[in-house]
């Protein structure tokens, strides 16, 4: 019997025709003749390949592909360039902006003359995947490439996979080994293994490492690496003097031992597990639990974990053998990593929320800890990796037989879930109190809400079902729902009560089953019954099917086994990414047939194999790291560097990164002296009573905090996070964009925030007992970590004479042309500062004392050091 996925030309969203002894394809690689090929993110090609494409397929294909019987309207939509051109209407998207895009304008049927489709209107989670799909831009990775009709013809497998023989031979589906490290010449220069398997490479370029870094570089650089924010001015004068053999060691040691290990780590792990506490969607249904996880991945961090114990515990947690409640209660809320994905909660058909939850699960699993993208085989046979439909269905039958408990839905309680109940200790906490106002305001809207329930009611009974007063009611009793729900979280005063003693996870649903095979991913076409299990993919040859229950222990067990060749690989090289800025792989995700070979492959079996040796110790392995040489090198340009090797793909030198966005925002916070080092306990999403949005839930808790604890909600990430490429958290991310753009510095100009905390820094450097140069010297130490060049410290000068024009209500003098456009910007400041005491007012918060003059010009210098592009960027 033929695969499903032949019996549909378009199954395989390849469209080929032969013209003129050339072969033309659509794929994901290769290079448009005259055309720049366009660079996308891993998450955008992912979310194109699982999400759009498949729809584009069962719903378009048969009109607008250019193998169609007739193309109705001219659009053809099997092709990037298809859509651009569009038909005879004009382009049929216009990216980054839905509502001026006719093709969904079309899907939408607002306009009875201009429905497509014409016979059925898409699902309301099918419309909302195209909308989102075209305000991120529309990413489109079908490239279309000529080659000869013969090459063509044997590309052209039946269903449009990938056979499984082209796996054999693929570096990332080999054992991994233990290489011995290579001889050097400067062998005078290697501390490590490391730094052989790098000096190796470099010596066979004819390139020369760069020179170390100075001892202020390199502790700025191992207090980001290791901990996320900035080392002390005292820190950084104790490791200067301190010529000790082994200071840099004892250093190591201590950011290791601290307990901004596990944020910094943690956050890191939180972008691969699409942490977030909403559901995303056309709802973003509030997960008022969700903190439980996060600080379980904190903990497990701190603590370290080893891996395949992390790894188990997320998949199979429930599952595992039980040593003491603590370990009970950890386990459980580890497996939340399985509830916590983004979910259409206003999928009406249970079955199919079921098999979308499921796809998603595999796809974070996959992904996250394989570097696979199984979840592009769901419609059809994986285009660029040996892993077919039939691969899918094998594994999705053991995540239908998993049961997510991930709670409540505020629109649609048909797709709620229970929630563990974990058990009443004084060591679980059960989150921060709700502010009164709060609280007051839930409790008037559910007195209201109530209300207008009994009058609807009493309407509903007198026009019947179906009249506009049942729909209402319907609509009303929906909005009641989640305020009863905050008010069972909370007393009167505000305090969480035991209702708070729950946990999202998962567990195995009371009979397991096994999936059908879903012909172009559709429920309603169900084909062959598919026995659940661990299917041949990466090293395995055959499939390990399940006996009894889900089979997510056994999944679990193979991902964690040392004979998996993936497994380690990923990890290792992930960390190597966030300690290097570039991964041994670069496509961290993807460790498939199209995905990128490693540069340095025997560094990677070293470090993978060395993991597993040393018992999956994450901080061992990245002590090892970054007590090499290599991670010691100077990021200053070197010799032929430039020339021979401009990406630094060889690690000449250490690459300059710049920091993630809750990094900055975590460097502020110290600088000005106001960050709350101990850790925020729950999260104020669980005063959320139906959709609430971030700035919303900001602005009843200004928490200064580590930035690991900033609600994130999917549907409104925070701004400073946001502007700084803060992590999509509906999708694995192991290798965050890393823009560098004007706006960035603008917010940092800009900001109420950032100005807040100048202030606050302004004044602390005013109260020490100190002259104005002594002052300047804290002030960069604290945000840049070194002292102030004989020039910058001029330029210091100049800016302190400038605002020295100011009289004390800090109105300016008359003054020379140059300097009125300057003092122009500080009344542009104080204007801003009014603005933002008004708002403080308005929200009750206190008030402090209005700055003076000088206060004023000591906020603006601290301002644009946090401002200034040094202070974002570790070199």
């Amino acid at each position: 019997m033929d695969h499903p996925a032949a019996q549909s030309s378009h199954a395989g969203a390849t469209p080929r025709l032969i013209l003129s002894g050339f072969f033309v394809i659509s794929c994901f690689t290769g290079t448009v003749l005259g055309q720049s090929e366009e660079v996308l993110s891993q998450q955008d090609v992912a979310f194109f390949e699982s999400k759009i494409r498949p729809i584009l397929i069962e719903h378009c294909f048969d009109c607008h592909a250019s193998d169609s019987d007739r193309i109705r309207g001219g659009l053809v939509l099997d092709s990037k360039e298809g859509w651009q051109v569009g038909g005879i209407s004009g382009p049929a998207i216009v990216p980054g902006d839905p509502d001026a895009s006719l093709l969904i304008e079309s899907i939408r049927w607002e306009d009875e003359d201009f429905q497509m489709p014409p016979r059925r209107k898409l699902s309301d989670s099918d419309i909302s995947l195209l909308e989102e799909w075209v305000r991120r831009g529309a990413p489109d990775p079908r490239v279309t490439v000529l080659i000869s009709a013969e090459e063509g013809h044997a590309l052209a497998i039946p269903g449009g996979g990938v056979p499984k023989e082209a796996g054999k031979d693929h570096w990332a589906f080999q054992p991994i080994l233990s290489p011995e490290a290579p001889e050097v010449f400067n062998e005078d220069w290697a501390d490590s293994d490391i730094d052989r398997f790098i000096l190796r490479r470099l010596e066979e370029a004819d390139l020369k490492p760069a020179r170390d870094a100075d001892r202020e570089t390199l502790i700025r650089r191992l207090s980001f690496d290791l901990r996320g924010i900035q080392p002390s001015p005292e820190d950084i004068e104790a490791f200067v003097s301190d010529r000790s053999p082994s200071a840099y060691e004892r250093l190591v040691d201590r950011y290791l031992g601290d307990h901004e290990f596990g944020e910094r780590w943690g956050r890191h792990w939180l972008d691969v597990a699409r942490y977030a506490e909403s559901s995303g969607k056309e709802n973003d249904i509030p997960y008022p639990y969700a903190w439980r996880y996060r600080d379980w991945v904190i903990k497990a961090f701190n603590e370290d974990l080893p891996y395949d114990e992390f790894v188990r515990a997320q998949i199979a947690g429930d599952l595992l053998p039980v040593r003491s409640v603590e370990d009970a209660t950890d386990q459980l809320v580890a497996t939340g990593y399985l509830a916590i994905g983004s979910k259409s909660h206003q999928e009406r058909n249970r079955q199919q929320f079921i098999l979308d939850v499921a796809d998603e699960q595999i796809d974070a699993i996959t992904q996250g800890m394989l570097g696979l993208t199984v979840s592009c085989a769901r419609c059809h046979d994986h285009k660029y990796d040996p892993i077919s439909q039939k691969d899918y269905y094998q594994l999705a039958g053991v995540f239908i037989s998993s049961e997510p408990l991930f709670g409540g839905s505020a629109t649609n309680r048909s797709m709620s879930s229970d929630l563990y109940t974990l058990p009443g200790r004084d060591d679980i906490p059960l989150g921060m109190p709700m502010p009164a106002e709060v609280y007051e305001r839930i409790l008037s809207l559910a007195d209201r809400t109530e209300r207008e329930i009994e009058t609807l009611r009493e309407r509903a009974q007198t026009e019947g079902r179906g009249s506009s007063a049942s729909q209402m009611l319907r609509l009303a009793t929906n909005r009641l729902a989640p305020l009863v729900d905050a008010m069972e979280r909370y007393d009167e005063e505000g305090n969480p009560t035991s209702a708070m003693y729950r946990a999202m996870g998962c567990r195995d649903r009371d009979g397991a089953r096994d999936a059908n095979l879903l012909v172009r991913g559709e429920l309603d076409q169900p084909s062959d019954l598919v026995p659940r299990g661990i299917p041949p993919i990466a090293h395995l040859e055959e499939p390990l099917l399940v006996s009894e229950g889900s089979g997510r222990l056994g999944f679990a067990e193979w991902i964690v086994s040392t004979d998996n060749p993936l497994t380690s690989r990923v990890m290792v090289n992930r960390i190597w990414l966030h300690l290097f800025g570039a991964g041994i792989v670069t496509s961290t995700e993807n460790f498939g047939l199209e995905g990128k070979a490693p540069t340095h492959p025997e560094l990677l079996d070293h470090l993978a194999s060395s993991f597993m040796a040393q018992g999956w110790s994450t901080k061992s392995l990245i002590r090892e790291i970054v007590l090499s040489r290599a991670y010691r090198m100077s990021s200053r340009s070197n010799g032929a560097g430039p020339r021979i090797d401009p990406e630094n793909t060889l690690y000449w030198r250490m690459a300059p990164r710049r920091l993630e966005g809750e990094a900055i925002r975590d460097a502020i916070l110290v600088a000005s002296g106001t960050l709350e080092g101990t850790p925020q306990v729950g999260s104020p999403v669980a005063w959320a009573a139906g959709r609430a949005s971030t700035s919303q839930i900001q602005t009843l808790l200004p928490s200064n905090h580590r930035s690991v604890y900033m609600p994130i909600l999917r549907g409104t990430v925070p701004a400073f996070l946001d502007t700084f490429d803060l992590a999509e958290p509906s999708f694995v991310v192991g290798d965050r964009d890393e823009t560098s753009v004007p706006s960035q510095a603008l917010y940092l100009l800009n900001d109420p925030w950032v100005t807040e905390q100048a202030d606050v820094m302004a004044r602390e450097l005013l109260g020490m007992r100190a002259d104005d140069e002594e002052r300047a010297r804290v002030a960069f130490m604290r945000t840049l970590g070194r002292e102030p060049t004989a020039s910058e410290m001029g330029s210091v000068r100049s800016f302190f004479r400038d605002f020295g024009r100011l009289d004390s209500e800090g109105n300016a003098f008359e003054q020379p042309e140059g300097t009125r456009r300057f003092n122009e910007g500080v009344g542009n400041r104080s204007q801003r500062r009014a603005a933002i005491r008004e708002r403080m007012r308005a929200r009750g918060r206190d008030i402090p004392e209005p700055l003076d003059a000088r206060e004023v010009a000591w906020s603006a210098f601290c301002q644009s050091l946090f401002a200034c592009a040094e202070f974002r960027y570790i070199n």
